[in-house]
């Protein structure tokens, strides 16, 4: 819980609270106003598709550093004292795609290791945009220009051209070419920004483009050759359905408004150096496919893998001695990190230190307390004559800062038992109750015990609370460090008593080097049989047979793609394939097959592969043999799991059980990328619903639960 009374309100917070606050009118145009036209942050392919988009990734990057100079580079990099002048370096770029998915794939992730300022110019926001495209574009280059060198994204770039039949709904559209091709050339020939388009499809061949009627020269034939959105080829590339004539409107828009506006979409085109972006190729598919069998397999094995060890009799382990844990964590720690420690802990001694002295100065300052701010013998000295009684601890509160100042308080209870014993201490002096000054002073004793108390619990409790547990730090810490420093003395001694001769070290052999020295901590760890810092580790590889088995079946999958005619088809098949595995091991891994359910043992049910690999671990399970308790003094329990995962690393042993092996995780990876196992699963899946439906309503006929079992 906050407290609200504690919270502290900075600058930074409201200059924060200000850049993230919108006007209406900014609200009202969707969130566009200062930072409205700052492209989202890039988003890298997951670790799952990225081994297929490698090589297309890689080929934008090379265009974009190839053509932009500040590409790859921070803002401040590029703009230091001694940086290269990148006035008149601006770039126009035509990424053009081989497939509207590989687009859609790798259009999150193209402004993927450039660290410059960002921004977007998007046709469905310019046409959302209160004061209308014109004015969206021209804000958004300005906003470009003024940070440069910047990036201007404008993504679907075939969407800007012009329609063959305009309407009234989409007047506004028709403009889209001229407002951008206007915007684009106001754009400063001496600022560095690089305007970023994107494109889908095949480029035109040169004699669609010849028969257009728009003359083009040489230099600019290739970035013109961007389709011409007014088509329903071109339509149907881009993801969406053709725009339909209404009436008689194809009639009003005449073949010089036609003419103008492909004149103008020429104009837009010519701005741009087109850049072919990679398809993925035979590698990246077997790349691609080989991560997602890699991973759901050594995920099943490690999931029978420790199912078989929970169930395994563990071999006991003697208990650890008293402070083990603490030595074996100082004896891993660095100089520098018991450093760190030693830092923390007088930083918040410091703290309680400096609010103990608040308080004690407080009490100090009023005035019927001056007796306890003089010196003990003072008080001692004006104590009746016949008060001859020793007393302990402070009497007064100038006693009290000393200690304090001495580090003497670690806790708040040991300020409050000193505050007490003052009080204590008085009323030994000044025994006598009917006296004046005695019963004026016991009087001042009690309030300043009052007060004390109510400022003491005004100590912040966090501070209280971090003294305490670096304290007990503290302690357990330089106990280990004592008890690791008593066998290096032992050690120490046993040299010392030993001839010089025997001290010499021998002469090693020439071309080796002496080993490095332990540490002192290091080997008393290794005395005390602690766990070394190299601990055995999990693998994150497959056994080297499994691993064959599935370089074996991907090779076989990408053998059976069908041929490139053309990349979409070729890219849409590899990620069918991927679509296969990736769910056939979601079966595997399921709470039904585990379970054991019914599909589970079939040949042809892909969870079938579950069932195998269960087989040889079970077979693994019977050769193994988990470490004696005796042979456990410099592992945990934890290492247990890790001695076991890597021991099915290297199993089996024999040559004829390796081949028996070998063949087994061969139709393992077979039935994980088979499409009649995944088919067949399906439609087992359906016949059980049916069958389920059956048993719960007995009285329904076979035709009516056969119609259930599709509904």
């Amino acid at each position: 819980n906050v407290n609200p009374a504690k919270v502290i309100v900075t600058e930074e917070d409201f200059e924060a609270a200000l850049a993230r606050h919108k006007v209406p009118s900014a609200r009202a145009g969707r969130g566009f106003g200062a930072r409205g036209f700052e492209a989202p942050p890039a988003m890298p392919p997951s670790s799952a598709v990225a081994p297929l988009l490698s090589s297309s990734m890689q080929s934008v990057q090379e265009a974009c550093a190839q053509r932009f100079l500040p590409w790859g580079h921070s803002a401040s990099a590029v703009n230091g004292r001694e940086a290269v002048p990148l006035a008149l370096l601006g770039a126009r770029v035509l990424l053009r795609f081989p497939d509207v998915r590989l687009l859609r794939q790798l259009e999150p992730a193209l402004l993927t290791g450039c660290e410059l300022p960002a921004f977007t110019a998007d046709l469905n926001e310019a046409m959302a945009y209160p004061e209308g495209i014109g004015a969206y574009l021209r804000e958004a280059v300005a906003a470009a220009a003024s940070s440069a060198p910047s990036v201007l994204l404008v993504p679907e770039f075939q969407r800007w051209g012009p329609r063959a039949f305009p309407n009234d709904s989409l007047a506004e559209r028709a403009r889209a070419p001229a407002e951008l091709l206007n915007a684009l050339e106001r754009l400063p020939a001496e600022a560095p920004v690089l305007v970023l388009a994107t494109v889908a499809g095949p480029a035109p061949s040169p004699t669609t483009s010849a028969a257009s009627g728009v003359a083009k020269s040489a230099s600019i034939s290739t970035a013109a050759a961007v389709a011409m959105p007014d088509s329903p080829a071109a339509a149907s590339d881009a993801g969406r359905d053709p725009v339909p004539a209404r009436g008689n409107q194809d009639v009003v828009a005449g073949s010089g408004t036609r003419t103008g506006a492909r004149t103008t979409w020429a104009k837009l085109t010519s701005l741009f150096e087109e850049a072919q972006v990679v398809s993925p190729g035979a590698t990246e598919a077997r790349g691609f496919l080989a991560g997602l069998l890699r991973k759901g397999l050594r995920s099943l094995v490690d999931q029978l893998l420790e199912d078989q060890h929970g169930k395994a009799q563990q071999p006991e382990l003697a208990k650890a001695a008293d402070g083990s844990h603490e030595e074996a964590r100082v004896s891993l720690m660095s100089p520098e990190e018991v450093a760190k420690e030693e830092e923390e802990e007088q930083y918040w001694e410091r703290q309680f230190r400096q609010q103990v002295r608040q308080i004690l100065n407080a009490l100090s300052q009023y005035s019927h307390f001056f007796a306890f701010t003089a010196a003990p013998g003072d008080l001692r000295e004006a104590a009746p004559a016949g008060a001859e009684v020793s007393v302990e601890g402070p009497l007064t509160l100038r006693e009290m800062t000393e200690t304090n100042d001495k580090r003497g308080y670690t806790s708040v209870a040991g300020v409050r038992e000193d505050v007490r014993r003052i009080r204590t201490n008085v009323e030994l002096l000044f025994p006598d109750r009917s006296g004046g000054p005695e019963r004026r002073i016991r009087a001042f004793a009690d309030e300043l015990v009052e007060k004390a108390e109510a400022k003491l619990d005004c100590i912040d409790e966090e501070v209280e609370r971090m003294l305490a547990m670096t304290i007990s730090r503290q302690q357990r810490r330089r106990a280990a460090q004592l008890r690791l420093r008593e066998p290096d003395a032992e050690e120490a001694g046993a040299w010392n008593r030993t001839s010089s001769a025997a001290r010499r070290p021998k002469a090693l052999p020439p071309g080796k080097a002496s080993p490095p020295a332990a540490s002192p901590g290091r080997r008393s760890a290794q005395k005390a049989g602690l766990p070394p810092a190299s601990a055995e580790r999990r693998p994150t590889d497959l056994p080297p047979l499994l691993e064959a088995a599935v370089m074996q079946g991907i090779d076989s999958l990408v053998s059976g793609l069908p041929s490139r005619t053309t990349d979409s088809v070729w890219l849409e098949a590899v990620i069918e394939l991927g679509q296969r595995v990736q769910r056939n091991l979601c079966m595997c891994l399921s709470a039904q097959t585990q379970a054991g359910g019914a599909g589970s043992r079939q040949a042809a049910h892909p969870s079938h592969a579950r069932h195998l690999l269960k087989k040889l671990t079970d077979r693994f399970k019977a050769e193994y043999k988990p470490p004696a308790s005796e042979a456990m003094d410099s592992h945990t329990c934890a290492s247990l799991l890790a001695k076991r995962l890597n021991a099915f690393q290297l199993w089996p042993h024999g040559q004829s059980e390796q081949a028996n092996a070998q063949q087994v995780m061969a139709d393992i990876v077979a039935l994980l990328t088979s499409k009649d196992a995944a088919a067949s699963a399906s439609g087992r899946h359906d016949v059980q619903s049916v069958q389920t439906t059956a048993a719960c309503n007995p009285g329904k006929s076979p035709g009516r639960l056969r119609n259930c079992g599709r509904s």
